[in-house]
């Protein structure tokens, strides 16, 4: 009986800390999304202020290592947790998806704003 009390305060304990890393999560998504509306809206202006592009590309590379090492903690969370009835098959966690559908969508905003990219300026 010692033993399940054991087992059920810890899970009880790794819930409170999942709950506080989701929480966590939230900051630098929220940053990513403001930064890139942000970059967004300089790209669009005439001039385009590259030098405030940049420095708003670094926070959003900042905020994307941020949220993977957050990730990366709660992974190792769910890992330690004692739970022989959950199938731990292994999850990624890779921000790389995450960073391939947003360059995915934000190419067709990008060639529609006017502003010289990359590819076209080649």
């Amino acid at each position: 009986m010692r033993q399940k009390e054991l087992v059920s305060a810890s899970r009880v304990a790794i819930l409170e800390q999942l709950s506080a890393s989701l929480g966590e999560i939230n900051q630098p998504i929220s940053a990513l999304v403001l930064n890139a509306e942000a970059a967004l809206q300089l790209l669009r202006a005439q001039p385009t202020n590259t030098g405030a592009v940049r420095r708003l590309l670094a926070c959003i590379v900042k905020d994307a290592l941020r949220a993977g090492d957050i990730l990366r903690r709660t992974r190792a969370l769910i890992e330690k947790a004692p739970s022989p009835s959950v199938d731990r098959t292994p999850v990624s966690l890779s921000l790389a998806p995450l960073a391939q559908a947003f360059a995915s969508h934000m190419a067709p905003v990008l060639a529609n704003s006017g502003e010289p990219t990359a590819s076209s300026q080649s």
